[in-house]
């Protein structure tokens, strides 16, 4: 008789298992949206506030671009901060032309052979500002 419940229970026991396995995959799984979720909202530049009633209110933050006056130190109008995005230098300024070949300004239209140093139009580093300029034609 004893050996009659056996089967049974391990039936049920492996329901139960299965039933608990699957809540807590959507547990895990809510969560994971609940982070998606935040993350997405502050990618966006919103600050949450709390008002009197503490209720969220979302401000949306304009984003203030820095603008670079007509020259750069150099006398060059044609001149932005070498790319150095993602690297260790991330917001410096060029030491030498090189920097400027190697890590382009994001609006230079030239051509660049980086195994030669070469550039055209010519890319130099204005030292003075740490900017990258390069020729008017």
């Amino acid at each position: 008789m004893n050996e009659d419940k056996i089967p049974f229970l391990v039936i049920v026991v492996l329901g139960v298992s299965l039933f608990f396995l699957f809540k807590g995959c959507e547990t895990i799984n809510q969560s994971d949206n609940i982070i998606d979720n935040l993350t997405s909202s502050l990618d966006t530049n919103e600050t949450i506030l709390e008002d009197n009633n503490n209720e969220d209110v979302i401000v949306e933050e304009d984003i203030v671009e820095e603008v670079l006056p007509e020259f750069n130190e150099c006398d060059s109008n044609n001149y932005e901060f070498p790319s150095f995005e993602d690297t260790i230098r991330e917001g410096e300024g060029c030491i030498n032309s090189e920097d400027c070949i190697l890590y382009p300004p994001e609006h230079y239209v030239g051509t660049i052979v980086i195994q030669t140093g070469y550039s055209e139009p010519l890319l130099n580093c204005c030292i003075e500002d740490g900017s990258c300029y390069w020729g008017d034609e």
